[in-house]
């Protein structure tokens, strides 16, 4: 019993600490100018200059979200890809200049 107590606390704390992770990764936290480079580079080729979309969806003004956005761009979802190399600072970035569009 008391195992399945200390597995399940080191679980939850896991998950804080993952949370905790995503709180840093936001547009307040961001360069909207590095963005701009960065959206240039990795993410106009499918979601549209200005983010209005393409083959990708529109994406201007970060309609899902920080948490949300962020995870994706990390872990990639239905069509996008993963980015990998991006680091936490890189996508904030990207997250700034989206609210600029």
């Amino acid at each position: 019993m008391l195992l399945n107590t200390l597995t399940i606390f080191a679980l939850l704390l896991s998950g804080c600490a993952d949370e905790e992770a995503n709180k840093d990764i936001s547009a307040a936290n961001g360069d909207a100018t590095s963005g701009g480079v960065l959206y240039s580079d990795n993410c106009a080729g499918c979601h549209g200059a200005a983010g209005e979309g393409g083959t990708g969806p529109a994406i201007a003004g970060n309609p899902e979200g920080d948490a949300e956005t962020a995870e994706v761009v990390q872990n990639g979802e239905e069509e996008m890809p993963a980015f990998p190399d991006l680091s936490d600072q890189d996508i904030s970035d990207i997250l700034a200049y989206l609210e600029t569009l």
